[in-house]
């Protein structure tokens, strides 16, 4: 039998059974937060409430699992427009080094029908506990919205920080689902957190192994590699600025953006008037300008299989057809890149990108050393005049700022180094941001360099690959390319 038959064969058995299981019933859990207040941004409690909105709407009731449960203490800060009392204490600030956190704000998180805390000593029985209540007919779908932490050894070794700074690493994980989840249930999940591509190891019946694909299947996506940060912690409230993956993948899910505007394109690359959560995926890829190198189980699993000799071979000019190839083509002609020539074209501008951001990296090292210097400076000059300020929480420092606080700020203001020091420290929010700009084109680079190489990968598969890997890969594309939840 052709081989490309053989895999799109398989592809139509894997599907088959997950279509014929319609009356599965699919277990949602979504777990999210961050591990202490100071790392709770807001945007991760909006993911996660987007996320179960999507979920709830297509008659899903998602086991939530946020922060610190039902605490009423704050669990999550935000920027907010300051108002004309925090304004008034802003040459303060300044002179102090917090100038950063005028406008933070605390509140405890909004989100409905929150089971309870992520810190590890709940969150791990709870899931065991309802993990282990499952069996053959029912689904597991896991989408985490948070914080990771890398790993030094092992990719399995990357983790989940969860509240009260503990950790769950995806080695734990893995040992959670075999020793908690029936054999006959399949688990699909979504990581978007850093380092989150560890979490691809769960596909394995061995973690730390990666050789046999577990039984059941396992499958999923996350935002980036293991070893690497993701885009997506943001304290903004301000939707339209969120790139990250979460962002892009529910939205191609939903058929809309987060503000209710049209997609980009559509999504459902098939036409069959439904898009598959790995059709989410590549239009994540395609779509989403950020400094995420997004990736799915199946792709992970190509790379890991390929002969390594492939890793150094030079490819033909014409990319192949498939969806990574026809995906790089478009890329490429969005980047300005010849499909002829992209590997000397992708080099020559990467190198362009990465000398401009060491650049502004010198730069902004320099601007920060004489913002501190002038800051150090003009914190002394103050203390001098104003000795009170070295003792908050006091009383004297109370009645300071109760009764003479505009005379501090006129005197910080009237001083010939307080315009450069603002200068100084304001500049450093639009270094970061041309650093963020300049790693989001650098990514969209390696992106194309990669969706090219994936399309070689595929192609040596369908063509030379043995029957047992395309069988699995089929299987893991298959469980890929299932619906969000059986409801439209």
């Amino acid at each position: 039998m052709n081989s490309s038959r053989r895999i799109r064969n398989a592809l139509g058995v894997g599907l088959a059974l997950w279509a014929v299981n319609v009356t599965a019933a699919q277990h949602s859990i979504l777990i999210g937060g961050g591990y202490e207040l100071a790392a709770s941004q807001a945007q991760i409690e909006l993911n996660l409430g987007w996320v179960k909105d999507i979920l709830e709407s297509r008659g899903e009731e998602p086991r939530v699992y946020y922060t610190d449960g039902d605490d009423p203490a704050p669990d999550v800060f935000w920027h907010d427009t300051l108002s004309e009392d925090a304004l008034a204490l802003e040459p303060l600030a300044r002179v102090f080094g917090m100038h950063y956190l005028q406008g933070e704000q605390y509140r405890n998180h909004g989100l409905q029908n929150v089971i309870d805390t992520t810190q590890r000593d709940v969150l791990e029985p709870a899931l065991a506990a309802h993990l282990s209540a499952l069996g053959e007919g029912d689904e597991v779908l896991l989408v985490y919205n948070g914080h990771g932490a890398p790993s030094t050894g092992r990719e399995d070794e990357v983790a989940l920080k969860l509240w009260g700074d503990t950790r769950m690493s995806a080695a734990a994980l893995q040992d959670l689902l075999d020793t908690s989840l029936d054999s006959a249930v399949p688990l699909r999940y979504v990581f978007t957190q850093c380092y989150s591509g560890g979490f691809h190891r769960l596909i394995y019946a061995d973690s730390a192994a990666g050789q046999d694909l577990s039984k059941p299947l396992r499958c999923g996506f996350t935002a980036e590699s293991p070893w690497r940060q993701s885009e997506g912690c943001s304290a903004s409230i301000e939707l339209g600025d969120y790139r990250d993956y979460t962002t892009f993948f529910f939205a191609a899910l939903k058929g809309e953006d987060r503000l209710g505007r049209p997609l980009l394109s559509n999504p459902d690359q098939d036409q069959d008037g439904k898009t598959t959560m790995f059709e989410a995926h590549l239009y994540t890829l395609e779509h989403a300008h950020s400094t995420d190198l997004s990736r799915a189980s199946s792709e992970v699993y190509l790379e890991q299989q390929v002969p390594f000799y492939m890793n150094w071979m030079s490819f033909p000019d014409t990319l192949p057809d498939n969806p990574y190839g026809a995906l790089a083509a478009r890329l490429a002609a969005r980047l300005d890149v010849p499909t002829d020539a992209i590997v000397g074209t992708a080099r020559a501008r990467l190198a362009t990108l990465r000398r401009q951001h060491l650049e502004q990296r010198e730069e902004q090292r320099a601007n920060r050393e004489e913002g501190e210097r002038l800051r150090v400076e003009l914190q002394a000059q103050l203390l001098k005049h104003y000795p009170q300020l070295a003792l908050p929480y006091t009383g004297a420092y109370l009645a300071l700022l109760t009764g003479q606080a505009a005379s501090v700020q006129s005197w910080i203001q009237s001083q010939s180094t307080f315009p450069a020091l603002v200068q100084k420290q304001d500049a450093e929010a639009a270094f970061a941001l041309n650093l963020l700009n300049l790693e989001r084109d650098i990514a969209q680079i390696e992106k194309l360099i990669r969706l090219r190489r994936l399309a070689f990968y595929l192609a040596w598969l369908t063509e030379k690959g043995d029957e047992t890997l395309q069988a699995d890969y089929a299987r893991l594309l298959a469980c890929e390319s299932a619906p969000l939840t059986k409801t439209p």
